[in-house]
């Protein structure tokens, strides 16, 4: 239903399944045989037991005592006479007369006892066989109760076996009270709400009337508690049935109010009485009335009272069905009458239970425990142990101080933050389960104390039934429970549990009650305290005073937020909140307490929510966007959407105050400002503290309406602040937009709740000063002529959108631009746009600039284009921002520079010019031609109107219209007459603007005054021009032009007025004279090379070229057209046939003008290229025939020699080719050796033929004629392949891997004459021999080969012999390598409990790392170290040790032997054998134990069973110093260790004086008999430990600091006092002045020092940092000076000199340790610190000139005998222009020429020097350099001859106002870096 009530619309219930009993099952009884015998009794008893049951009227109505009596019959079945008796000696009720005996006939008898046995036939007690006896019992009690009597019956006198026992037994009922339930339970309750509670009072066993009265105990005076009969409290009749009477308790309280205590009812006549216990509250919280609203879920409303406060209000039956025990559940709280809608109630209270208790446990699994978030699914979770579990057998017991004390006891300390009084530290461990349980339920019972005394309502919790079920049964056996009037007595197991269950929910309300929400509420906000202050805690009924805090937090944020998250809306102002359910459900009220510490929620997410929702889908999208809300402020609560929208009031009320906890350190207190400029990035530090002793974890956010434009350096979402230190937080800045941003920084704390710190919130405020445009475009546009612009775009953005366009212009550069504040790195300083001037939008009156779209669409990395049109009206430049902006990805701002150049030439009218002068409608020139010496002069007409300038205002006129009024304009024909005065008005022409159709008369207004400027030597023009304003007015130019020389000259008249500027552009042409220029062509012979001439035509014709081309090889095209105003290349080819020079000329002749350029040439014929590149593959000692193709270039028949520089190469000696023919020659070649050899075949000219007239002439030598000259030659390039021949031998030979072998080869000589031979060594590296053999004549002689292998493996080699008589031959090898060979190592002793090390080599003579993976055939004793992950890398060319341990486990060598295989790829397997001997054991090594003065330490020794098989050990302590220590051991003898298991024997050393004590600790090995071996020989093991006490100074005591400079020397006296006791003063250490009074004592020094001497006192400094410990000892001496003043009882002062010279830059803690000679030791903290030296020389570097590189070099040694590693690096702020390499390596040693050092200077601007510093540091020195750079300077050209300009310059604009540089950069704002 809707609108939305605390009942749920839907209620599903689920039944747990009921867990079946185990049943054992028991297989089929396998079949057996019996035989039984039956015997037959002596005797018959016909009754063994009787039983008397008298009603409760009994006593009252008796009239004789032998009622009710009961016969016993006796019966011989025997065949012989027996006797019988009764020993009722030991019967109690038959002495009293509670039971008699009589015969059949009522006479009272005593029957025949042991004493009195009869003996003949006839008496009592002797029967015949067959016979009988028969005697009766009577029961006569003289009280109610149960009596019993076992009376033996005794056959033929045997006593001492009885034959069977008559049992008697009687019972004498009383009247009963009974109560139903048995302890009545009344739910908590509201304050002021009467409850009445019914109940059933049953009597039975009464004999007469029953008048019933009731006892109450006294209650307060704030209580209403009364019990009455409504029936009546008699009863009539109740002797043989149970009569019930109803009975009525209501109850009521004022205040809150808790009372466990015993309603007697008795009944007044017969005083029978009956103890009830009951449990009444009463409370004003929702934590402990919540069954109370689970029953009344439809009758309870909560609504303001007359003062406006929150109230419970019932409506309808109060009547409570009282809990019951026996079926008692969670929903047990119905009403008496049951009826349809009361079942529904019920279920919707099961479900309002649960809810509530699963909102507890939700809380209580993130908040509860200091360890973090465990999962807490139900309150009986809870019940674990709370004391020391049992201990286990074989375990050793620690007691530990921090260890838990179970989860109930660590969930009140963390929420109290100590261990609740009552409960032990560290409880005694338990032996029995009594004492677990007594534990356990005095720490419950502690615990319920506790809460009870912080206002908790325990209600029915007692701490019995906080115990588990088997813990309860144990504490009933111990004998606690069991009275009537116990709260607490389950039935049964599933009681029991149901029990516990509530109570222990019972017991998690109160607790987050007195413990949690008071601590939250704590701190009030300051606008709420002063309400919160008048805040009655008794003025509601239902809500404590705590949780109407929160509901006052919500009201005041509700009032004060709601305009501004929803707006003005009078139905917001009715309402008021007054639950946590209903009221809460739709978020709006939650939205404005979260939008009062974040209101930049309200843009991104309130500003969804529906203000009044009307259906359950808007109220759920409510909480769907509140929780989102919730999320993106990190706000990390177990928090759904369908928590809020179906609320439950306790989960409600502890999420509203987990936020009125952390919302508070969300609002941002501090500020941080930034300023970027537009897309640049800006960073800003934020300084963190953790003063805590544990991490802090923060997650890191920003949120807000600028978030896009913030970040956090390297993406981080999180920040962990080390304990006691400090951290920074790098944010950055890089806007998107030009408007100001604004975001807020949170830091919201992570981690457990005992890590974890306060949220931090900074607010964030960023402006945008400028922007940089992402592109600028410059562009030159003529005076009022359309210049289009295009300006490509490239969108950085992530994704693509619509843009608008916006233009921003202005002819001022300052208004729209701003410089950038220069940076020492940045080499230029480029222009960026100022945010205010892009805020305003009236630059100028009118927009020059124009873009024809409003918008353009930007995809991301796609260029774009827009259109942009200007026109300029001045001659003067216009800036322009183009603003590309788009609301959600940013703006992109794109700048156009424009430079206005002048007009474009008018065109005159040619009326009034010569015939001769010719008007050029193209290029708009006016052309004169003359001759040299010769004057021209001509008039030209200027009009008064400017058709360009009327043309550009109609251009951008058109701009501001759109199309209907463009059209509107066009048909009126008023276009051009509007736009005319428009323009003019805006650019201020005139006051009164008029068009030249409408002028004044005045005379001194009707004439136009033009400037005239462009005169020169050679054309003379008038000063000003006079141009009539009239319709038709006009005026004539005079112009003349006189030149002495030829060539062509222009002039560029120019035109100004007071808003007018024209160009007139005149070109006179003379008769020009031809240019000379030389040439010179050089290449190859046979190779063209072709040349561009450039041809430049400056004049505005074009110029018809000839050419006339002499030279032979020279070639070129006979004609060229260079066109006007351009360039045109000539190309010119030089081709040459032969070697030589050849000269020519190139004439280009202007056929327009008759003008000649003459070029000299000159061509240079080189040697020419090889024909031809042959490549031949031949085979040793094999011929080879190859054909030549050789050509003839000459064009006559030639003779070529032949010539070549290989020695086997053969072929005729000449050969004769025709002209230009091809002929074919035979190249014979024959090697004799292999290899690849290269060289050349030539064919040189010798002759030619003579020209002859027959055609079939022959030639003959006669015919040829020499050459002269230079020569003509073809040649070719031969590379000949020669592969050897078959080997002479083949010969195996084998060797062991590292090993060598030498083999002999045996080579004879077969000439006469000895040789020599030359060997070469091919195929394998481990092959070596004597480069040469001498072989005597006729002889042999053997050459030594060597076979060194490296890798294992199979390979083939080979030996060459080179003879000069045989050529080459050689043998081939087959070469086999082996596993090396096995290596065995000396034997190795050690005695037992210790290890040897001995040391494996392995080689490795590879140019590569080679691994070896390891094997050992016995690691009990021999233990490989240094492998990793079981194998050995061996560096190439290196040798690597690997340590084995030999580690003994008997005496003498029997069975410690192994065999260590390392095995690789590349080497085999090699394996190394060893054998290890074990000796007796001595002294082991010592173990010092440090400990300061009166305290102890604890140090440990650890002892590993060396023995092969278990042994017993003892240890003790001998010496003399045993006072002092002490063996921290529960057994010291007979200690069971097995083999390699290890005994830590703790050593505790308490000094009392500061002296050093020494003790031995002994280990032995008992000597044992064992099923292997007898231990014959006594092992034991020393261990020597000694104590050192020390002494530090107090904390609070700083430690000094030396600070100076790196390669500095400071020297400082430090003065320690060295104290003996701690308790009168404490040691300290502080400077002193040299020389001061207080330093020393004692005239003479030497003997203090002597004395001292004797003393002993040693000292030293040490180091804890490694990275420091050999810089410390390299910069640091310490002397010792003498005593000091200050010398007191147990206190001694001595006075230190430390010099302290570091050679870099570091700091570090060190501690001055003095030891005295008694061993003493005092440890003083000390702090160093090297700052950066000063530069050790300054290094200037002069630029070459601009983007040049200059280098200079430097060489720098290590301080040491080896290399040393380095760095080095420029330091920061050093200008980009210098370079440094190498930036790391290895210094080289000293003694040799250093490491070289290469600095680079490039620089990129003039008139700047840049510097630079440059830091070379190694592990203990440092360098520092600093570089200077000088740029280039600038010096002009010299020695350049005077060249005569032709044409007119244009006029210079006027320059820009020098600016005040010293005044622009005081107004420029500082940078700001936050630290």
């Amino acid at each position: 239903p809707w609108p939305p009530s605390r009942q749920p619309s839907k209620v599903s219930i689920t039944t747990l399944p009921h867990k079946k009993a185990n049943v054992p099952s028991y297989g089929a009884t396998p079949t057996r045989r019996v035989l039984a015998t039956a015997l037959k009794p002596p005797l018959l008893v016909s009754h063994g037991e009787v039983k008397f049951h008298l009603p409760a009227g009994y006593l009252e109505t008796r009239t004789e005592p032998a009622q009710h009596p009961q016969a016993v019959k006796l019966t011989n079945e025997g065949e012989e006479p027996l006797t019988w008796a009764l020993d009722c000696s030991g019967a109690k009720r038959i002495q009293d007369g509670t039971f008699a005996f009589t015969l059949h006939s009522g006479t009272p008898f005593n029957p025949p006892t042991p004493a009195s046995t009869p003996s003949r036939p006839g008496d009592i007690g002797y029967l015949e066989p067959g016979k009988s006896f028969q005697f009766s019992v009577l029961c006569n009690p003289a009280h109610h109760g149960s009596f019993t009597a076992s009376i033996p019956l005794l056959v033929n006198g045997n006593q001492t076996q009885p034959y069977s026992t008559l049992e008697l037994r009687a019972e004498l009922l009383a009247g009963k009270i009974a109560v139903n339930p048995s302890h009545i339970t009344v739910k908590p309750m509201p304050l002021g709400v009467s409850v009445t509670a019914q109940f059933l009072v049953s009597v039975v066993g009464f004999a007469s009337e029953v008048d019933l009265e009731v006892s109450v105990p006294p209650m307060e005076d704030h209580t209403c508690f009364t019990v009455r009969f409504p029936s009546g409290s008699q009863v009539e009749d109740c002797r043989h049935r149970a009569v019930e009477l109803p009975c009525v308790l209501e109850f009521s309280s004022a205040k809150p109010f808790s009372r466990t205590d015993c309603l007697v009812f008795s009944d007044r006549r017969t005083g029978k009485r009956k103890k009830v216990p009951f449990t009444v509250a009463a409370d004003n919280s929702i934590f402990t009335v919540y069954e109370f609203l689970a029953q009344n879920l439809n009758s309870a409303s909560i609504s303001p009272n007359e003062g406006g406060v929150p109230s419970l209000v019932l409506q309808g039956p109060r009547g409570l069905k009282v809990s019951s025990h026996s079926s008692i559940s969670l929903s047990s709280v119905a009403s008496l009458e049951t009826t349809p809608s009361t079942t529904v109630t019920s279920t919707f209270g099961d479900m309002f239970l649960h809810d509530c208790v699963y909102a507890v446990c939700r809380w209580l699994s993130a908040h509860g425990w200091a360890d973090g978030v465990r999962s807490l699914g139900s309150p009986l979770e809870l019940r674990k142990r709370v004391g020391n579990d049992l201990p286990k057998p074989g375990v050793k017991q620690r007691s530990n101080i921090t260890a838990s004390r179970g989860v109930l006891v660590d969930l009140l300390t963390h929420l109290c933050g100590r261990v609740p009084p009552g409960i032990p530290l560290n409880p005694p461990p338990c032996t029995t389960p009594s004492e677990k349980v007594n534990q356990q339920y005095s720490t419950y019972a502690t615990v319920l104390a506790f809460l009870k005394s912080q206002g908790g309502v325990a209600w029915t919790v007692v701490p019995e039934s906080l115990l588990d079920y088997q813990d309860w049964q144990q504490w009933v056996r111990d004998g606690g429970g069991g009275a009537p009037g116990d709260a607490f007595r389950p039935g049964s197991e599933e009681e029991f549990g149901e029990l516990s269950r509530q109570a222990w929910t019972h017991l998690l309300m109160q607790i987050i009650k007195v413990l949690v929400i008071p601590r939250i509420t704590s701190h009030v906000p300051r606008p709420l305290r002063e309400a919160v202050g008048t805040i009655d805690a008794l003025g509601s009924n239902v809500y404590s005073r705590c949780e109407r805090v929160l509901l006052a937090w919500l009201n005041h944020h509700w009032r004060e937020q709601r305009a501004a998250v929803f707006g003005d809306q009078d139905t917001l102002y009715r309402r008021e909140v007054v639950n946590f359910d209903v009221d809460l459900m739709d978020c709006t009220v939650l939205a404005c307490a979260l939008a009062a510490y974040c209101p930049f929620l309200v843009s991104s997410h309130f500003s969804r929510l529906y203000v009044e929702p009307s259906s359950p889908e808007q109220c759920s999208h409510n909480t769907v966007v509140f929780v989102d809300a919730l999320r993106s402020i990190g706000i990390d609560y177990d928090c759904l959407p369908n928590d809020l929208s179906s609320p439950n009031p306790v989960w409600t009320l502890l999420f509203c105050g987990h936020l009125f906890r952390h919302l508070p350190s969300l609002f941002p207190r501090t500020s941080l400002s930034l300023q970027a400029t537009l897309h640049h990035r800006i960073s800003q530090q934020v300084h963190l503290d953790n003063p805590s002793a544990k991490p802090l974890v923060y997650r890191v956010l920003i949120r807000g309406d600028g978030c896009r434009d913030f970040s956090i350096a390297d993406n981080r979402d999180t920040i962990t602040l080390p304990p006691r230190k400090s951290s920074t937080l790098e944010v950055r800045f890089h806007p998107s937009h030009t408007s100001p941003s604004s975001a807020v920084l949170l830091l919201v704390a992570q981690g457990g709740r005992s890590t974890s710190g306060s949220s931090l919130a900074f607010k964030l405020q960023a402006t945008v000063t400028g922007a940089k445009p992402q592109s600028s475009t410059s562009v030159t546009a003529a005076l009022y002529e359309l210049c289009p612009v295009v300006l490509e775009v490239t969108s950085h953005f992530a994704e693509g959108g619509e843009f608008k366009v916006q233009l921003f212009e202005s002819s001022d550069k300052t208004l729209l631009f701003s410089p950038k504040p220069k940076r020492k790195t940045t080499p230029r300083c480029p222009s960026f746009i100022s945010t205010a001037a892009l805020q305003d939008r009236s630059s100028d009156q009118m927009q020059l600039f124009h873009s024809k779209s409003t918008s353009v669409r930007l995809e991301p990395g796609q260029p774009t284009q827009i259109g942009i049109q200007f026109v300029p009206l001045k001659l003067e430049p216009r800036h322009c921002a183009v603003v590309l902006s788009n609301d959600k990805l940013g703006e992109l701002v794109l700048s156009i520079a424009s430079s206005v150049k002048l007009p474009y030439p008018m065109i005159p009218e040619t009326r009034f010019l010569s015939p001769q002068t010719i008007v050029n409608q193209q290029t708009k020139t006016v052309h004169l031609k003359t001759h040299a010496g010769q004057a021209v002069q001509e008039e030209i007409v200027i009009h008064n109107q400017n058709t360009a300038f009327e043309r550009a205002i109609l251009e951008i006129s058109k701009w501001g219209m759109g199309d209907t009024e463009l059209r509107r304009r066009s048909l009126s024909q008023s276009l051009r007459y509007a736009a005319l005065t428009n323009a003019v008005a805006a650019l201020g022409l005139d006051d009164n603007p008029h068009t030249y159709k409408d002028r004044p008369t005045d005379e001194s207004a009707a004439v136009l005054s033009f400037a005239v400027e462009g005169g020169s030597e050679f054309f003379s023009l008038p000063d000003v021009l006079a141009v009539p304003v009239s319709q038709t007015g006009s005026a004539v130019l005079p112009v003349r032009f006189h030149a002495e020389e030829e060539g062509q000259y222009e002039c560029h008249v120019i035109l100004r007025s007071q808003h007018d500027v024209r160009v007139l552009v005149i070109e006179s042409t003379v008769m020009a004279r031809g240019r000379h220029a030389q040439l010179e062509f050089s290449t190859p012979a046979m190779q063209t090379l072709t040349q561009d001439i450039p041809l430049v035509n400056p004049s505005t014709v074009d110029w018809p070229l000839q050419s006339s081309l002499t030279g032979t090889g020279f070639q070129g095209p006979a004609s060229l057209v260079v066109r006007a105003l351009s360039t045109t290349c000539y190309p010119l080819t030089f081709f040459p046939s032969k070697e030589g020079t050849v000269e020519g000329k190139l004439v280009l002749v202007n056929v327009s003008d008759s003008s000649e350029h003459v070029f000299q040439l000159k061509g240079v014929a080189s040697r020419p290229l090889a024909q031809d590149h042959i490549t031949l593959h031949a085979q040793a000692k094999k011929s080879l025939t190859h054909i030549l193709h050789v050509p003839n270039h000459n064009d006559r028949t030639t003779l070529f020699r032949v010539e070549s520089d290989l020695g086997f190469l053969s072929g005729p000696s000449t050969v004769t080719i025709g002209g230009g023919d091809v002929s074919d020659y035979p190249l014979s070649l024959l090697p004799r050796r292999q290899g690849v050899f290269s060289g050349a075949v030539a064919f040189v000219a010798q002759a030619s033929s003579r020209p002859h007239s027959g055609v079939g002439e022959s030639l003959n030598v006669s015919s040829f004629a020499p050459f002269t000259g230079a020569p003509h030659h073809v040649w070719f390039q031969v590379e000949c392949h020669v592969d050897p021949g078959p080997p002479d031998h083949v010969i195996p030979v084998s060797c062991h891997t590292l090993s060598t072998t030498t083999v002999q080869l045996t080579v004879v000589n077969p000439h006469p004459e000895p040789f020599s031979l030359e060997v070469a060594l091919e195929g394998h590296d481990g092959l070596t021999g004597p480069a040469r053999l001498e072989v005597e004549s006729l002889g042999e002689a053997a050459y030594p080969l060597t076979f060194a292998p490296t890798v294992v493996g199979k390979s083939q080699g080979r030996v060459v012999f080179n003879g000069s008589l045989d050529g080459e031959f050689w043998y081939q090898l087959k070469l086999t390598a082996l596993n090396p060979k096995m290596v065995t190592l000396p034997e190795v002793q050690c005695e037992l409990g210790r290890t040897h090390q001995q040391w494996v080599t392995l080689r490795n003579p590879l140019d590569q790392p080679v691994s070896f993976t390891c094997q050992s055939t016995n690691t009990r004793h021999f233990l490989i170290s240094g492998l990793d992950e079981g194998e050995v890398t061996v560096a190439p060319s290196s040798t690597a040790d690997v340590p084995v341990l030999f580690k003994p486990s008997t005496l003498g060598a029997g069975g410690q032997n192994t065999s260590i295989t390392f095995t690789s790829e590349k080497f085999g397997s090699q394996v190394f054998t060893t054998q290890g001997r074990g000796m007796q054991p001595s002294t082991m090594d010592p173990t010092t134990v440090t400990a300061s003065l009166h305290s102890n330490t604890v140090g440990t020794i650890t002892f590993t069973n060396p023995l092969d098989g278990p042994t017993h050990f003892s240890v003790s302590l001998r010496g003399d110093d045993t006072d002092h220590f002490c063996l921290l051991m529960k057994r010291t003898r007979a200690i069971l260790l097995h083999p390699g298991v290890s005994l830590d024997i703790p050593v505790m050393f308490a000094p009392e004086t500061m002296q050093r004590h020494t003790v031995t600790v002994v280990v032995v090995a008992e000597i044992r008999e064992d099923a292997q071996r007898v231990f014959q020989i006594p092992l034991s093991w020393r261990y020597q430990v000694t104590g050192q006490p020390e002494l530090r100074p107090s904390s609070d005591s700083g430690a000094p600091k030396l600070c100076c400079c790196a390669k500095e020397r400071l020297e400082q006296q430090l003065e320690v006092s060295l104290v003996g006791s701690p308790v009168s003063q404490a040691s300290h250490i502080r400077p002193v002045t040299p020389g001061s009074s207080a330093t020393l004592v004692g005239a003479k020094g030497e003997a203090g020092l002597d004395s001292l001497r004797e003393e002993g006192y040693s000292y030293r400094l040490t180091c804890s940092d490694e990275r420091f410990s050999a810089l410390v000892e390299q910069s640091t001496g310490l002397k010792l000076l003498g005593r000091g003043a200050g010398q007191g009882e147990g206190a001694s002062t001595l006075v230190f000199s430390i010099v302290f010279v570091p050679p870099k830059a570091f700091s570090c803690a060190v501690e001055l340790q003095v030891t005295s000679s008694s061993g003493g030791v005092w440890k003083f903290p000390l702090e160093l610190a090297a700052t950066m030296a000063t530069p050790d020389d300054i290094i200037t570097l002069e630029a070459r000139g601009l983007g040049k590189e200059t280098q200079v070099g430097f060489r720098l040694t290590s301080m040491a005998e080896h290399p040393v590693p380095f760095t080095a690096h420029l330091a920061a702020g050093s200008d980009s222009e210098f370079s440094v390499q190498p930036t790391s390596g290895d210094l080289a040693p000293v003694h040799t020429r250093g490491t070289l050092f290469c600095v680079t200077y490039k620089p990129t601007t003039y008139g700047k020097d840049h510097h630079a510093k440059l830091i070379v540091q190694s592990e203990s020195s440092e360098w520092c350099y600093e570089l200077v750079g000088k740029p280039p300077s600038y010096s002009p050209p010299t020695n350049t001859a005077a060249r005569v300009q032709h044409k007119a310059t244009l006029p210079l604009q006027v320059p820009y106002p020098k600016k005040n540089f010293v005044r622009e950069n005081m107004r420029l704002t500082s940078r700001i870096v936050a630290k």
